[in-house]
């Protein structure tokens, strides 16, 4: 019979400055339950490898994958961790996963403690997020509130309901398969995992801050930021797929094509900011398309800011756009 409740999955490439404190966090936790911890080394050309392999030798619950590149999935051009991850998923036995990228770790002790107590006693709950520290590039609280919440599939293909580094999910809600068929063009691969996590359960977000999130230049989050259209187009190709399939309800399939009627507009605007309007034509026609087939989802408080932010991205690019029809550029 498999004792492990918990397993923590990392990937990491090129993290030498910051694996052993990723890895010193998890060894640190004090639970009542036994965890494995899954790493995925993605042949780095740094000194990563030896750092993961001297916990392994040094904590029993430490597994090191030692990959090479030849397994690695490239989306939009640009190689990414997705088999690494994908395959330590695979390999997990415990209960419940736990995220944490090699970049980042935990600060609380008790991480895993409490929000394996919550969802094993609330069994309606299959994701577990706390508040998060960020360093860095800019240094803030991200996701933070002074009360616990808890949020749905709605608010979820909205924004994610935390970060990455304290997610932690029941294993046998996700199909891998599917993920792996669903965000082969999508250059992130934790947002997806929690909409699909949150087809058949709820959420719940913790106000304990329990990790710091690096954010550097090198990471997802900042390369998807500075490039828009790969950002955009990954929701599109995610949500396109997910509207398509069988996993939706009719009401869950109206709040999909809500939020793509929204990204379709958004993108169209960043067409039309560069005075590409072929492709601007086509992105106002699914929108408009969209329309018809989509409800306004009922969200958490905590993301009706979102609409305001739709409303600004999608205003600048096409004032952008008439200033450069304007100006010849």
């Amino acid at each position: 019979m498999n004792s492990v409740k918990v397993s923590i999955v990392t990937t990491t490439y090129n993290h030498e400055k910051y694996i052993e404190q990723a890895l010193q966090s998890v060894a640190d936790q004090k639970t009542n339950f036994e965890i494995e911890h899954l790493v995925g080394e993605d042949g780095s050309k740094d000194g990563t490898k030896d750092v993961c392999l001297q916990f392994a030798e040094k904590y029993k619950h430490v597994r090191v994958f030692q990959n090479d590149r030849s397994n690695v999935i490239y989306i939009k051009d640009r190689p990414t961790g997705r088999w690494n991850f994908v395959n330590l998923i695979r390999h997990a036995t415990g209960e419940y996963i736990a995220l944490l990228p090699g970049d980042d770790y935990w600060i609380d002790p008790y991480k895993l403690q409490k929000q394996i107590d919550f969802l094993d006693a609330n069994e309606e709950y299959g994701l577990c997020y706390t508040d998060t520290n960020v360093i860095g590039i800019s240094d803030q609280d991200v996701y933070s509130s002074k009360q616990d919440y808890s949020f749905s599939f709605s608010d979820s293909i909205i924004k994610k309901g935390g970060t990455t580094l304290t997610m932690v999910f029941r294993r046998s809600l996700i199909d891998l398969d599917y993920y792996v068929k669903s965000t082969m063009e999508c250059v992130m691969g934790d947002w997806p995992l929690e909409c699909l996590i949150m087809l058949n359960c709820k959420g719940h977000h913790m106000s304990d801050k329990t990790g710091v999130y690096r954010r550097h230049d090198k990471g997802i989050t900042k390369r998807s930021l500075m490039r828009p259209f790969s950002f955009n187009d990954s929701r599109i190709s995610f949500l396109s797929n997910l509207y398509e399939s069988e996993l939706l309800t009719n009401e869950k399939k109206t709040i999909v094509a809500w939020i793509l009627c929204k990204n379709h507009y958004l993108r169209g605007a960043l067409h039309f900011s560069k005075k590409n309007f072929k492709a601007f034509k086509t992105d106002l026609s699914k929108a408009w398309s969209f329309t018809f087939k989509a409800s306004k989802p009922k969200t958490h408080d905590l993301w009706k800011y979102k609409k305001i932010n739709i409303f600004r991205s999608v205003s600048k690019n096409y004032i952008r756009g008439l200033k450069n029809i304007i100006t010849g550029k």
